[in-house]
């Protein structure tokens, strides 16, 4: 799905100081609770300068922290719906795979989608360091907003955003002003327990407009709702998180400062929150329930990211950026692979349990940034700049034979090691050079080449070890061109051409006869769109129609080696997406909005795919978990109490068509095939009350208790319509309440 995005913001203080003044009827993304809006004047950054999102010349949702916070959504797949074109596939636990517009063949692979935190990229490259599924899911509780780029951005942001970007952007501390707030929350699921989160923010400025410093934390609880009948333990799949921010602005001088920030989260997730279906998507041992080896799904994820901004002014209309970053992610998981292994298993111990003790993943990642700009408001404006990335993992995957039923560990079956290097240098460029009156061009222009290095070592139960270094370097050139038209203030029209890469790489190397090295693959944008609003505000709208192009499709295969599944990556044939998307706002009165947003998308295969005993999909094959038909409608309704309290109330209904599972592993005689995965509905509400320094909220999410499911996958080969299906469903039914108090001055 692309096209020009459903706008759902509500603008932090920051960004409200940086909007026009009122209209008669008021910037709807004003409201500190509206769930979705199409604004026009909201300020974003998407194309590495402050604008208008209404200027932009792309397609771009964004997000505020107060609405996720006010509703509880304080996961990716608690809000995906509300971001037209994203799609979520909750793996496992702390494992979670995103695409923009349909433009993903499974979550085993190299990243689609980049992401971003205040610019510096996050998150691992390489499907060998488990790129695709190790998104950082941060609370939303310290950022300002999120902004998600649809279409390809490999212009400005390079490798691994083919699809789109995900941009978390924090809060910056104030330097004039002391301010903090505190806030408890608590929740409770259908079928499951309760749960519970605090958090805070405090800001003062240590030099009155020279300094500032912002410290951030927070502590949740979210309560389970899965139950593991083979061990009997209830709501299993409980996380507890926590986390902390500091942040640090100094203007050195009236055009340079410096902003720095460190950030830290720890995810504990008790146990997995997949459940165990038949073909049908049915359970197959009741509603909510797993048959695990008792204490896998086990999970801890960290993330700590330290980053420095500096900005100059240098003269002449010329400002200089250069952005640096350090991250460290870790991830540890105790995961039931008998679907996988339960015959290499049995075959040496004679249980028919196996299960990977660890499945760990760290990753440290270095990145520059530096750029210099001209003033966007002359002529002729642009950007130049050079980046640069360094990320080393270092990964263990042992795996073990249980009992299924006890737990007992039974004996070693096999460990694989490897510790993948990834390098990238690049350099990039934008223009835009006015022609006449409202009309104006942009173009860009980027040059990519990374390396990547790896050393593969496989132990087998014997002892036997097996070392297999492999190594890859891979270039790309990415484009991107947009003619704009702005009609006036309140009217946007343009037209987008861009493409997008995943870098091409080696494989871990296994195991013997799995291909070492694979080629990047390419997607290409075209889109035309038109963004505006009405003078009054009353009615804005958001519309495009696009085609993706995507080819050299990189694609996760499988080989079975000593009864061990093992995958690698290969490059098999193309694909098209088309799609409509349209996103409207009505504002009747000055307290009332009510907003849709819908979208089509039709994404297909154009070649066949087949790999033998591996995946089998044919030309007219719609891709992994894209939707047909999804959106969402509702309605946000401010209601006056007296001159210091406002009562608030929302509903949105949101909509996920059909989809489809991975690809299946051989031709239907075969007994192989594709399962669908149904269509589902949820129905949110909320009602809270504003007060000048408190807020207090409660919402009921999923209300009908719907099973929708956003993620599926065979739990052994070969995949048929009798196999048991490895599934994840949205939250259940889930009531919750929080309180916030701010306190300070702004």
């Amino acid at each position: 799905m692309t096209g020009a995005a459903l706008i759902m913001v509500i603008c932090a203080p920051s960004a409200r100081a940086q909007s026009d003044p009122p209209q008669p009827h008021p910037d709807p993304a004003q409201s500190e609770v509206s769930e979705n809006t199409v604004s026009t004047d909201i300020v974003v950054t998407a194309q590495k300068r402050a604008e208008r999102l209404q200027d932009v010349p792309m397609a771009i949702t964004a997000l505020s922290s107060e609405a996720l916070t006010a509703k509880g959504a304080t996961r990716l797949q608690d809000f995906y719906q509300q971001v037209p074109g994203l799609s979520v596939q909750a793996v496992d636990s702390g494992q979670t795979g995103v695409a923009i517009r349909g433009v993903v063949t499974g979550v085993a692979g190299n990243p689609t989608v980049g992401i971003t935190i205040d610019d510096v990229p996050v998150g691992a490259s390489t499907v060998t360091a488990a790129g695709a599924v190790r998104i950082p899911d941060l609370d939303p509780s310290d950022l300002q907003r999120i902004e998600a780029l649809k279409g390809p951005q490999g212009t400005l942001y390079g490798a691994s955003s083919m699809g789109g970007l995900l941009k978390y952007v924090t809060t910056d501390a104030d330097t004039v002003n002391s301010f903090g707030l505190v806030g408890v929350s608590g929740s409770t699921v259908a079928h499951g327990n309760s749960g519970f989160g605090i958090r805070g923010a405090v800001n003062t400025p240590i030099v009155t407009d020279v300094l500032g410093v912002r410290v951030s934390g927070f502590y949740r609880q979210d309560p389970g709702y899965i139950d593991n009948v083979n061990s009997g333990k209830s709501n299993v799949n409980e996380g507890r998180s926590y986390g902390a921010r500091l942040g640090a602005l100094w203007k050195i001088a009236p055009d340079v400062s410096l902003k720095v920030t460190a950030l830290y989260q720890r995810d504990h997730y008790l146990g997995s929150s997949q459940v165990e279906v038949n073909y049908l998507t049915r359970p197959v041992y009741g509603d909510l329930t797993q048959i695990f080896i008792p204490g896998t799904g086990e999970a801890v994820s960290r993330s700590q990211l330290y980053s420095a901004a500096f900005n100059a002014v240098l003269g002449h209309g010329l400002t200089f950026t250069s952005i640096t970053g350090y991250g460290i992610s870790n991830y540890k998981l105790f995961r039931d692979y008998s679907g996988y292994a339960g015959g290499a298993a049995q075959a040496l111990y004679g249980v028919r349990g196996a299960a990977y003790d660890p499945y760990a993943y760290n990753t440290k990642k270095f990145s520059e940034e530096v750029r210099i700009a001209s003033d966007q408001n002359a002529p002729i404006s642009g950007l130049v700049g050079a980046f640069y990335t360094r990320e080393h993992s270092d990964n263990n995957l042992t795996l073990n034979a249980y009992n299924p039923t006890s737990g007992a560990k039974a004996g070693f079956i096999s460990q694989t090691t490897d510790d993948p290097l990834y390098r990238e240098y690049s350099v990039f460029g934008s223009a835009r050079v006015k022609i006449v009156g409202g009309l104006d061009i942009e173009g860009g222009l980027r040059y990519a080449k990374n390396h990547q290095a790896d050393v593969g070592i496989t132990t087998g139960a014997s002892g036997t070890r097996t070392v297999i270094p492999s190594s890859a370097d891979d270039s790309a050139v990415t484009w991107s061109v947009s003619p704009r038209w702005k009609v006036n203030r309140d009217l946007t029209v343009y037209a987008r051409v861009a493409t997008g890469f995943r870098a091409g790489g080696a494989n871990a190397g296994v195991a013997p006869g799995i291909p070492l090295t694979y080629k990047s693959d390419k997607t290409t944008n075209y889109e035309i769109g038109a963004k505006g609003s009405t003078p009054n505000k009353v009615f804005a709208y958001d519309l495009s129609v696009y085609r993706i192009d995507w080819d050299g499709i990189q694609i996760t295969s499988t080989a079975v080696v000593n009864n061990i599944t093992y995958s690698y990556v290969g490059n098999l044939g193309k694909a098209r997406i088309n799609g409509v998307e349209a996103a409207l706002q009505f504002n009747p009165l000055q307290d009332t909005h009510l907003f849709f947003n819908g979208s089509y998308s039709s994404s297909k295969l154009r070649d066949n795919l087949i790999a033998a005993g591996s995946i089998y999909a044919l030309r007219g094959e719609r891709l992994i978990n894209a939707p047909v038909w999804s959106g969402s409608a509702g309605f946000d309704r401010d209601f006056q109490v007296s001159e210091s309290a406002t009562l608030f109330a929302g509903a949105t209904v949101g909509y996920t068509g059909k989809r489809y599972g991975p690809f299946a592993r051989g031709a239907p005689a075969t007994g192989n095939v594709r399962q669908t995965l149904p269509d589902y509905t949820t129905i949110d509400l909320r009602l809270g009350l504003r007060q000048t320094t408190w807020t207090v909220s409660a919402y009921l999410n999923n209300v009908t208790d719907s099973r929708g499911i956003i993620y599926s996958s065979f739990s052994a080969v070969p995949a048929t319509a009798t196999s048991r299906y490895y599934a994840n469903v949205i939250r259940p039914r889930t009531f919750g309440v929080s309180l916030q108090y701010n306190f300070g001055g702004r």
